[in-house]
């Protein structure tokens, strides 16, 4: 019995592929016990390399694959070494220690190619590169909503029109914006309120508190107002009345510019 095993390692993990050919010995000479491909219209002897190189399935696999890659060099078809293959594939395309697309799709394709032939076997379900890609694809696929591979795994590849890239699309980023209080004058309180309005009722709401950041008093009630200028203004008036029973000077702080033009105004 001969066995062919290969690892291949990736960014992604570790792949492992199996296979075996066997070769019993029949009455003193050898006689090989091989099986006919699913992969061929005119069935041929299965092995390894008709398998996964030159079969018609693989052959037309590795055909649509290649358009994924632009940059790789074209591979002598008449060359049926599937060791040879696995070299120039890790030569051209594993080229970076970063994950990217190109580490782990060879490992895809062969594990799909041999998922799917096992399929045809024992489960009678079609064996045809468009089921390997369909295969190959849909694990690219995860990868790539899991945001595994982004821009940059897929850099210099042709990326497949049946990966959807929606994932990619950065969101929007928050805007942050600094509040900070600014403390009165010693000996002074500040009141800080604010007066909100909608048609489904209106409210406000104020704070005080000293040099210190001390809180002295805060209110928050419902009110009926008419419009956001007089929500301020109720505020500022229920604020001030709240501020007035310490006796002390106010320093006033609110939201809207109206506001501020209406106390300065001269009556």
């Amino acid at each position: 019995m001969t066995a062919y095993s290969h690892r291949f390692l990736s960014a992604y993990g570790d792949y492992s592929l199996t296979a075996f050919w066997l070769t019993p010995n029949c009455n003193g000479g050898e006689l090989a016990w091989t099986s006919k491909c699913r992969c061929c219209r005119a069935p041929s002897i299965e092995t390894r390399e008709h398998l996964f190189l030159y079969g018609e399935v693989a052959a037309q696999v590795w055909g649509a694959i290649e358009v994924w890659f632009p940059n790789l060099p074209r591979w002598n078809v008449a060359n049926t070494d599937l060791e040879k293959r696995i070299k120039f594939w890790h030569h051209w395309l594993c080229r970076t220690d970063k994950p990217h697309a190109s580490s782990i799709i060879p490992c895809l394709v062969l594990w799909a190619i041999w998922s799917e032939r096992n399929g045809q076997i024992h489960r009678g379900a079609l064996f045809t590169a468009e089921s390997v890609l369909s295969q190959v694809t849909q694990h690219l696929q995860r990868l790539t909503t899991a945001g595994k591979l982004g821009k940059k795994q897929w850099g210099g590849c042709a990326i497949p029109e049946t990966i959807n890239t929606s994932a990619w699309r950065e969101k929007a980023r928050k805007q942050i914006k600094l509040v900070s209080w600014v403390p009165p004058d010693a000996n002074w309180i500040k009141l800080n309120i604010d007066g909100q309005w909608s048609e489904a009722g209106s409210g406000a709401g104020g704070i005080l508190r000293d040099e210190d950041a001390n809180l002295f008093r805060c209110f928050k009630t419902n009110i009926s107002a008419t419009s956001p200028l007089d929500a301020e203004l109720q505020a500022i008036s229920l604020g001030l009345d709240m501020a007035g029973e310490r006796g002390q000077r106010i320093w006033l702080e609110v939201g809207r510019s109206e506001i501020v033009d209406l106390l300065r105004a001269k009556k």
